[in-house]
């Protein structure tokens, strides 16, 4: 006989896996979140949101503001991305076994129960998606590329980074690999800070209010690269535009480059430094210095990968755009001096390794993540649920096949992704 389960089972369902969902991202809880009302989007749609305004303010002797300029009120859409649809589909007889032994969990005290088993690999498979855009969005580079963190001013650095950079204050976060966690352990025997909560951020809090940091975390699920073939020392082929009317809806940048290597290879999440410029406090617009004195180089992050033409030529898109304006249209400036032709362009790290860098990010101000707003379907048992302070819309559907006496359930969910700003989060590794 078929199984039959009808609507008010979905809603338990549906609550249930939901409310596992959430608790068991690490990441996931430290970004913006936002449901995108478009029911229409789809893979690979971009979605848009504003990005706040920022003015340079103007002195006087006087206050007299004859000749003077307006501050122009720049304003821009912050592109997300829609990403793939994550599914559980399975057969009903599975649930209905669950519901009959009464072991459907909490997600987070039983994980090898059905619903938080299912739930956790959906956060996984979504949080593995967030990680790798969360990397490739990383503008900055803290550390030696490769190096493992061993120290706590290791995981200080990227805090101090934040703070020269003109960073936000207030929820920053370090996600660290679990090897990290094991070499910072021999400089302190006490790391577990926070068990009030049952959820995977606050299983993963190693420290609290560190360096600036709300939170120093671990996970097993920060994202990997593999560099590319290139070795040589790269220039820049044509200056890029570099005005923040260019870079304000995405902050990407493309680059041309020259001097590689014909048929050469760079990956996407590779950094690159043009050691000629250098970064400027985005708010008070004085050039970053290091903790020696010396300017912080620009430094932008592949987004896609890229292979070299016959003659060793590159055409890079970037993260982190460098923007160089003067005067009142200043507000948005990122870097002191413009990128010029003949620049020295360094790749950073080694051709053909694989790395897991640390991340170390400004929350909600360097990225967001969350779904598009879902529709029931038609004809069957679909039921919705929606929470837009955390940002899911999940949608759980019934259906059964006639011909093969069967019923069975699957649960969607379909992400979106946007870097708020590039300059807000670092790639980190220790110091050599």
């Amino acid at each position: 006989m078929a199984n039959s389960l009808d609507s008010n089972t979905a809603e338990k369902l549906l609550k249930q896996f939901s409310a596992n969902f959430v608790s068991d991202g690490v990441l996931t809880q430290t970004c913006g979140k936002q449901v995108v009302n478009d029911f229409d989007a789809s893979t690979g749609d971009k979605v848009s949101m504003k990005r706040p305004t920022r003015y340079v303010p103007q002195r006087t002797a006087d206050g007299d503001f004859t000749g003077k300029e307006f501050n122009p009120i720049s304003t821009g859409k912050i592109q997300g991305e829609v990403g793939e649809y994550i599914t559980i589909f399975t057969e009903m007889k599975d649930i209905e076994m669950a519901l009959q032994l009464d072991q459907l969990g909490d997600g987070s005290e039983n994980m090898n129960t059905l619903l938080g088993s299912a739930a956790y690999d959906m956060a996984t498979e979504y949080e593995t998606d967030l990680g790798g855009r969360m990397m490739r969005a990383a503008a900055l580079n803290s550390g030696d590329v490769g190096t493992a963190i061993s120290k706590w001013s290791d995981v200080a650095s990227p805090g101090s980074l934040l703070d020269e950079i003109g960073a936000v204050k207030g929820n920053r976060y370090v996600a660290l690999n679990s090897y990290s966690e094991q070499n910072l352990a021999d400089f302190q025997t006490t790391l577990g800070v926070n068990t009030e909560v049952s959820s995977a951020l606050s299983d993963a809090t190693i420290r609290r209010k560190f360096a600036g940091f709300d939170n120093v975390m671990t996970t097993n699920n920060l994202p990997q690269k593999t560099h590319g073939t290139e070795t040589a020392t790269l220039a820049v082929a044509a200056p890029p535009l570099q005005t923040y009317n260019s870079a304000k809806d995405t902050m990407q940048m493309s680059l041309a480059l020259s001097d590689g290597t014909a048929g050469g290879t760079i990956t996407a999440g590779q950094q690159l430094r043009i050691t000629e410029r250098s970064f400027i406090n985005m708010r008070n617009r004085k050039v970053v210095l290091d903790g020696a004195g010396a300017p912080i180089e620009y430094t932008c992050t592949v987004l896609e990968d890229a292979t070299a033409d016959g003659a060793g030529n590159y055409t890079l898109l970037v993260s982190g755009a460098a923007i160089v304006e003067a005067g009142v249209n200043a507000a948005f400036n990122t870097i002191g001096s413009a990128i010029a032709t003949d620049d020295v362009v360094e790749l950073l790290g080694s051709a053909d390794a694989t790395y897991r860098p640390n991340l170390a990010y400004c929350g909600p101000d360097f990225f967001g993540c969350g779904s598009v707003q879902l529709k029931p379907l038609t004809n069957c048992i679909s039921k919705v649920i929606t929470d837009d302070n955390l940002g899911i819309s999940i949608r759980l559907t019934m259906d059964s096949d006639i011909i093969g006496n069967k019923n069975y359930a699957r649960w969607d969910i379909l992400p979106t992704f946007v870097c708020y700003n590039p300059f807000f989060g670092v790639q980190v590794g220790g110091a050599s």
